[in-house]
């Protein structure tokens, strides 16, 4: 299985238009704050500091929740998730692809070295990935390392189905396997 950096040289460029609206977007929120500043600094000035700071509170307490969480799991690693993942059933790259992207995504949150994943971990509400990340940035990465097609996800009985981490390696699964 390829190291999960050997995919950055493979990924596709991204889509030129849509870094032009993120960019028009960017500059017109720039230039509305740019005039409140002109208008009302010291409101402005407020309200960022305390939307900064709230953000950082949020962020800091579920870093620190994913923290504890790995600490109780000390011990735990991809042996534990092969094993509920019935490697019989399931694709063995494919499940080291999901469990290696998995850790990697939550540990980088958690602001820890590692983060044990379970089978029945759900991904939005305990790992805290969300479903545009796994969309776009995991499950190319995933597919990828295992050798698993993304064409036709649509068609994939398990496409809206897609929970927990066991849910994401059965998805994974289902895809036809890249030729060659």
């Amino acid at each position: 299985m390829p190291p999960r950096e050997d995919f950055q040289h493979v990924r596709k460029q991204k889509n030129w238009r849509a870094y032009c609206v993120g960019g028009l977007f960017l500059a017109f929120m720039l230039c509305m704050l740019l005039l409140n500043l002109w208008i009302q600094p010291v409101a402005t000035w407020a309200f960022l500091t305390i939307l900064i700071l709230l953000t950082w509170c949020l962020a800091e307490a579920e870093s620190k929740r994913l923290r504890a969480l790995a600490a109780s799991r000390a011990g735990e690693g991809i042996c534990q998730f092969a094993r509920q993942a019935r490697c019989r059933e399931n694709d063995p790259w494919v499940v080291r692809a999901v469990y290696e992207e998995l850790a990697h995504q939550t540990a980088r949150f958690a602001k820890a070295a590692d983060f044990p994943v379970r089978w029945d971990d759900a991904i939005w509400q305990t790992l805290k990935i969300d479903e545009e990340d796994v969309e776009n940035a995991c499950l190319p990465v995933m597919a990828w390392r295992a050798g698993r097609s993304l064409d036709k996800t649509r068609e994939n009985p398990r496409a809206g189905k897609v929970e927990t981490a066991g849910d994401l390696v059965r998805f994974l699964n289902a895809q036809p396997r890249l030729a060659g």
